[in-house]
């Protein structure tokens, strides 16, 4: 009986992955005043990426987009091929845009807009190697500008799953990277107060133990 639950368990698992399997360029768009995207991670090359970019629009369009964005929405985008590791910070061919098309949540085939952004900066770029084992401890890079900041799960290897978190305002003086990396204290502050932007398992998980 507790070997049945066993493999039902991971065949349950195993379909939660299926249905997040997304291909090497689909992102996650989000921002208040500002806009990110952040690749939708997976093990399997050639998406084998942790990458995070701040991207910009013509005021007009960003007005529009972030709209679309407010209360915490994210939406989702599609973007043609494109070389990931263009946007490897320092990059000599480092690519100034990215072209996508973006879509409802839980609304797939319902295109919300389209545009081609300015890449302003890469804010967070890691390869990911599928035979690392991933870390016991939870631990996060975080990224923005301003009084808008995120934070992004470190990922290493399989089995582990994705998240992006909306961090709390802090006062003007703590610095969000000093209080994440150098202050426990402040770190278990700001992660208190982070709402949830995005959470799922990384494709593949469902491989067996």
């Amino acid at each position: 009986m507790t070997q049945r639950a066993v493999w039902l368990g991971w065949l349950l698992v195993g379909c939660l992955c299926w249905a997040q399997q997304v291909s090497a360029h689909d992102w996650l768009v989000f921002g208040e005043r500002q806009v990110f995207a952040s690749l939708v991670a997976r093990f399997d090359p050639p998406g084998n990426f942790r990458l995070v970019l701040h991207l910009d629009l013509p005021t007009n369009q960003r007005r529009v987009l972030l709209k679309h964005l407010r209360a915490g929405r994210v939406l989702r985008m599609q973007s043609p091929d494109v070389d990931l590791l263009r946007f490897t910070p320092g990059d000599a061919q480092y690519a100034r845009a990215l072209t996508g098309t973006l879509y409802a949540p839980n609304k797939p085939g319902k295109a919300v807009t389209a545009h081609t952004f300015r890449v302003r900066q890469t804010l967070v770029f890691a390869e990911l190697d599928p035979f690392e084992r991933a870390p016991k401890a939870l631990s996060y890079t975080a990224f923005g500008a301003g009084r808008e900041w995120y934070a992004a799960k470190v990922l290493l290897g399989p089995p582990d799953f994705d998240q992006l978190l909306r961090l709390p305002k802090l006062p003007r003086t703590v610095h969000i990277n000093t209080a994440l990396n150098n202050s426990p204290k402040l770190a278990k502050n700001a992660l208190r107060g982070a709402s949830v932007l995005y959470l799922a398992c990384i494709d593949p998980c469902e491989r067996q133990p």
